[in-house]
């Protein structure tokens, strides 16, 4: 649970939902 792919480039995290990285701009996190 509550697993999340890092974009480090970006500075982006994807939440991941049943195995499958939710890779939409609206719905990532910010991180620094």
């Amino acid at each position: 649970e509550n697993q999340r792919l890092v974009c480090w480039a970006c500075k982006l995290r994807y939440r991941i939902e049943d195995d499958i990285p939710i890779m939409l701009i609206d719905e990532a996190e910010k991180f620094e």
